[in-house]
């Protein structure tokens, strides 16, 4: 994308994921949004296709419809703590060129907040793509997502703590506690067994230790639409366990996940946008 960039002097770009579905109006609507002379980039909404297909789809159709909705909220307020590479549109002048180990959508954005102007997500611009269906599919998206995030963050963290205040809070409760969650939620599990465990005794403790987890499985392979959906959170959020120790460099974490989202970029004025297409997967 480097040397993309190089080529080209268009003040506006374009990036998206090649798995994306885009509607043919999408950059338009997306540029309107750039007319604030407050605002840098805009990002679209993405939902995804098949919420219905299995547990893991659907939590994490779940999870995305708050995320969206946390984003709705940012856009009302300080701008967005970063936006996914579905599709979004950013200012030459914002633009800052990640290193190759970094995950460019959530460095340009976060790196775009913090020359202060606003980063907002466009609520009339919706894209589309499947999201992750199978088990091992959702873990190994979830350890590269989360090594990639820790990564910007150890990049980005000397500007943020130096942010304002209302910026450094929302990226800290949004994003730094979001990354956090697998790790608060395991300490507090350990100390609710403990804490049985001396209350009640520990052997029933062991034993609903056993029974628990087998009933979940039950119910998931039994196809209960509860049990799906507890089931494939508990999968996204062991994936996220992954992030302390994760690779520093991008060969590393496309190893990871060899199945990574593609990723494209154009430049574009505030004219037509291409044809809607869906676009082939490709590794980043």
């Amino acid at each position: 994308m480097k040397e993309l960039l190089a080529g080209i002097d268009a003040e506006v770009l374009a990036f998206t994921d090649a798995n994306v579905q885009v509607p043919p109006d999408s950059l338009t609507k997306l540029a309107a949004a750039l007319q604030d002379p407050d605002v840098c980039c805009a990002s679209a909404r993405l939902t995804y296709s098949n919420a219905a297909e299995t547990g893991v789809s659907a939590s994490g159709t779940l999870y995305w419809n708050l995320e969206e909705f946390i984003k709705s909220l940012e856009t009302q307020t300080v701008g967005l703590m970063g936006v996914d590479g579905a599709l979004f549109l950013i200012e030459r002048s914002a633009y800052s060129p990640p290193s190759d180990e970094l995950i460019d959508d959530l460095y340009v954005s976060v790196s775009a907040l913090l020359t202060g102007k606003r980063v907002v997500s466009a609520q009339s611009v919706t894209v589309e793509e499947r999201g992750a269906s199978l088990w091992h599919e959702e873990f190994h998206r979830k350890v590269r997502i989360s090594c990639q995030a820790i990564n910007v963050h150890r990049a980005l963290w000397p500007r943020l703590r130096r942010a304002p205040p209302a910026i450094l809070y929302c990226y800290m409760s949004h994003r730094f506690l979001k990354w956090m969650t697998p790790f608060s939620l395991s300490l507090t599990a350990a100390a609710l067994l403990v804490g049985l465990g001396l209350t009640i005794g520990w052997l029933p403790v062991l034993l609903a230790m056993v029974i628990l987890p087998a009933l979940l499985a039950l119910g998931a392979w039994i196809n209960l639409p509860m049990f799906r959906l507890v089931l494939g959170a508990l999968v996204s959020l062991s994936g996220s366990l992954g992030n302390p120790g994760c690779p520093a460099n991008r060969a590393d974490l496309r190893h990871l996940d060899s199945r990574c989202d593609g990723a494209g970029l154009a430049s574009t004025p505030a004219g037509p946008s291409p044809r809607s297409r869906r676009l082939p997967r490709a590794d980043r």
